[in-house]
């Protein structure tokens, strides 16, 4: 190929770049809801029992994925 060839610019791709890409977008996806889930917990409202604290340490869990329900 020399200088005049279009394809002599061209970065080949891997074999696996679509697959790649989709996974970070799922990342980002999956850490966009993560917070947003943070965000609704830390603007609830607490709970006027003693069970409060224990209800949010379970919800803050399950947001950041340590639990599943």
């Amino acid at each position: 190929m020399d200088g005049d060839d279009p394809r002599a610019y061209r970065l080949p791709r891997g074999p696996y770049a679509h697959l790649e890409h989709r996974r970070r977008v799922h990342s980002a996806e999956r850490d966009r809801r993560r917070i947003e889930l943070l965000v609704q917990i830390a603007r609830s409202t607490p709970a006027p029992d003693d069970m409060a604290e224990l209800r949010d340490l379970v919800r803050t869990a399950i947001a950041v994925g340590a639990v599943r329900r």
